[in-house]
């Protein structure tokens, strides 16, 4: 187990890097199912907040730094400690956590968008799409879930092995629910935004998901069917733990396809009247029940964040005293019959493969990595054998990417797979298919053998299957390719995060697509196809990809108007939908939303190439006016040698000591703001709204104020309303920043995201933060609009 005993030793945190965290052994002595023995495994840790069994050892993440702990002599304590890779720390609040082995071999994390494989060469570090915030957890079939503070569930509409699932796009990172109401049995006044009209009940209690955490697909054999597939979320602040039913999947994979509701009406799994009821993370046991784990504190938000109406519930009720006594629960049923401990290390390779096909998740999952860790292929065949003779689809599934961790996947046996009645057997053969083809001599039969999957019944082996032909070179598949287009090209979401999957090939898929004799013929879904691929490229902001793309754009002929339409007029941003994240309140009417469109053009950074876009030069003197509004409005993006008879414009060049400052900042955003932001600016759904050209990065002395004292309700992005139920709220940074930090962060923002924004000085950031010193509350958009852009100064 993981003790964080660092974390927040009194109510303003200090002493918390203090290296007193440690990994503890619990023991089970007389075998009665309660933990009666403790040992330290290792100690000197900076708020540890993550753990990973392997075979070589423990996976621990601490600090900006995962390592790899080994227990040599077999005493229970760490004798060997070695570092895997580093990530930005972050606030404790916002780093990695949540380490976890998922289906396609690769362990997966909250918050941070890397995900780690152990291999025979040693380590292997991806960069992928970040989720969730606190905890991280996989159903059956390797679709991965989780959730943020005030979004109640999260998750993927595809398998965590889709190379549509290491991309942000419109199947990936998808809200699962449209109501964040909670019960809970208590009064809970002591949340960080309880001083919020509107934000408790008139009993005192929580109205809405505020601090969700730790979620866990049920996966065990211990305790009632029914709650299979179920998702359990925690909810310290309201002392509860939510069970939340998934409901089935309608269609196509699509952004409001798939919805979860509240197990109960009006109720709660479990909730406590005790105000110390902390429950962070749930995960499946090996006895196949649920365990809990349970902070029994009083304070759980972390000080950086507290606000002054929250020190006052804390100090008022003592719950900054009595620290240091965490639980882990195991959740019964009167049907739950104990069990002997597992053991499934001690057990032979034979047997591990016939727990592939249990009832226990824990036990299939964990029966997978023994036998890839332990890289014995004498188990293939065993493997082969399951594939074809073992009636429990789970079992099959398991079988097939054990032996994909084991390095012996066979083509002519994934081949005999896309017959399987299972279709997440049949998406995952196909997958692994890929791998097959950049082998020359291969790629016809490949071909051959995916064309069958083509009109699959299952939109999830059909999506799979399109990305595995559009690998291939083979100058056969075009028909095939088409069908499948044209079944998703009705579903924009769905066909965007199918693009989306092509990684970095966009381009080269769309040439093949027009060098084809059929793509002359104008039909919506060829339009939505190129439109939905210039989205995908212009969201990523490279200038080689657009550069790539205006050539494509160049060699179109005049007879073909409509895919140069198609094309420019997806190369835009695409409006940020703004959504209530929770529902009214009762006896509130239901805000309205309305969609943040991407930046105005002038207002955002401009997209800084190479050279001339000849096609944009080109197209604007088109005497098609629909087409030369659509190349001008590209290039009034864009920026490049010999615009306009203009060299390529520097920005603003900066000192030594400016250099520094947005260095500073660069780290801060990547480590503090982009989890709720986005990378590039583009903000995110449920966590923040975008940045990108905002008219809020124009105002220095605004932004100052923004991040000393925080912001809340409704505000106006670039004319349109964001926030509309006043739910989302910007933390107070100036416990977690000092003044360099702050004026370094805004200067990279407005340096990255605004065209010729200067940077700021230290000295202005002092200034306010003197001047706001007795300042408690966060702004509001009213006061701010009334302050002059002048008053840092």
């Amino acid at each position: 187990v993981c003790e964080m005993r660092g974390f927040m030793p009194n109510i303003d945190g200090d002493g918390e890097e203090a290296p007193i965290g440690v990994i503890s052994v619990l023991t089970d002595s007389d075998g009665d199912g309660r933990m009666d023995a403790s040992r330290v495994f290792l100690d000197g840790l900076v708020l540890p907040r993550g753990l990973c069994w392997t075979a070589d050892g423990f996976l621990v993440c601490e600090n900006g730094n995962i390592w790899l702990c080994k227990d040599i002599d077999g005493d229970d304590r760490c004798d060997s400690k070695a570092l895997i890779c580093k990530y930005s720390p972050g606030n404790v609040e916002h780093s990695l956590n949540g380490l976890m082995p998922a289906l396609d071999n690769w362990i997966y994390n909250a918050k941070q968008g890397i995900r780690l494989r152990r291999t025979l060469r040693g380590w292997n570090t991806d960069l992928i799409a970040g989720r969730g915030q606190w905890g991280i957890t996989q159903d059956n079939f390797g679709f991965l879930r989780y959730n943020v503070n005030a979004s109640l569930l999260r998750g993927d509409l595809v398998p965590c092995y889709s190379a549509i699932a290491q991309t942000m796009n419109s199947l990936v990172d998808v809200e699962l629910t449209d109501d964040q109401t909670m019960f809970p049995i208590r009064p809970t006044p002591g949340i960080n935004r309880g001083y919020v009209p509107g934000f408790l009940r008139s009993d005192g209690s929580l109205i809405d998901a505020n601090s969700n955490c730790g979620p866990v697909v049920y996966r065990g054999d211990n305790l009632p069917s029914e709650l299979l597939g179920d998702v359990f979320i925690a909810e310290p602040a309201g002392n509860l733990i939510r069970r939340q039913k998934m409901l089935a999947p309608d269609g196509a994979p699509g952004k409001k396809r798939v919805l979860s509701r509240n197990a109960y009406e009006q109720r709660e799994f479990i909730a406590s009247r005790d105000e110390r009821f902390r429950p962070v993370n749930l995960c499946n046991s090996p006895d196949g029940t649920i365990y809990c784990v349970d902070m029994y504190r009083g304070v759980i938000q972390h000080g950086a964040f507290i606000t002054p109406y929250l020190r006052q519930q804390i100090l008022e009720r003592q719950l900054d005293q009595g620290i240091n006594y965490g639980r882990i629960w195991r959740v019964v049923h009167d049907e739950t019959e104990p069990r002997e401990p597992a053991r499934l290390s001690q057990k032979r390779n034979s047997e591990l493969v016939r727990l592939l096909a249990s009832t226990n998740g824990w036990h299939r999952d964990m029966a997978q990595q023994l036998l890839v860790q332990r890289q014995d292929t004498t188990v293939v065949r065993e493997l082969e054998k399951m594939l074809f003779e073992e009636p429990q689809a789970l079992g099959r599934l398991h079988a097939l990417w054990t032996i994909e961790g084991l390095g012996r996947v066979d083509a002519e046996l994934l081949y005999e797979l896309l017959k399987d009645t299972d279709e997440h057997v049949r998406a995952s053969a196909v997958t692994l298919y890929t791998a097959f083809a950049t082998v020359e001599s291969m790629q016809a039969q490949i071909a051959a053998d995916l064309a069958e999957c083509v009109e699959d019944d299952s939109a999830l082996v059909r999506m799979q299957c399109l990305l595995a032909l559009a690998s291939l070179p083979a100058a056969d598949v075009e028909a095939e390719i088409a069908n499948l287009l044209q079944s998703f090209a009705h579903d924009r979401e769905a066909l965007r995060g199918v693009l989306s999957g092509l990684g970095g090939r966009e381009v080269e898929f769309l040439r093949s697509r027009l060098q084809h004799d059929g793509w002359d013929i104008q039909q919506d879904w060829r339009v939505a196809v190129l439109s939905e691929a210039a989205t995908v490229i212009w969201r990523q902001r490279d200038p080689v990809a657009v550069l790539k793309l205006c050539h494509l754009l160049d060699t179109i002929p005049e007879t073909r108007i409509w895919q140069q339409l198609a094309l420019l007029e997806g190369l835009i941003d695409p409006p940020v939908v703004v959504r209530n994240r929770f529902p009214p309140s009762p006896g509130e009417s239901e805000a309205v939303s309305k969609p943040t469109h991407a930046p105005k053009a002038g207002n955002a950074a401009l997209l800084r190439l190479s050279s001339a876009p000849l096609a944009a030069e080109r197209l604007t003197q088109s005497s098609n006016g629909r087409l030369s509004a659509a190349a001008a409005r590209m290039a009034e993006r864009m920026i490049w040698p010999g615009k306009n008879g203009q060299p390529l414009p520097e920005k603003q060049s900066l000192t030594p000591e400016q250099t520094q400052l947005v260095d500073i900042g660069r780290d801060v955003y990547s480590t503090l703001c982009a989890g709720c932001h986005h990378e590039l600016g583009y903000g995110l759904s449920a966590k923040g709204p975008p940045l990108l050209g905002s008219d809020w990065l124009e105002d220095e002395s605004r932004l100052v104020r923004v991040l000393l004292n925080g912001l809340q309700g409704p505000i106006s992005i670039n004319g349109d309303l964001y926030n509309a139920d006043d739910r989302l709220s910007m933390p107070a940074m100036s416990k977690a920043l000092d003044d360099e930090h702050i004026a370094g962060v805004i200067s990279y923002i407005r340096r990255e995201f605004l065209e010729n924004a200067p940077t700021i000085e230290v000295r202005h950031v002092t200034a306010l933060r003197n001047e706001l010193r007795l300042r408690e509350l966060p702004w509001t958009e009213s006061e701010l609009s009334s302050i002059g852009k002048s008053s840092a100064r």
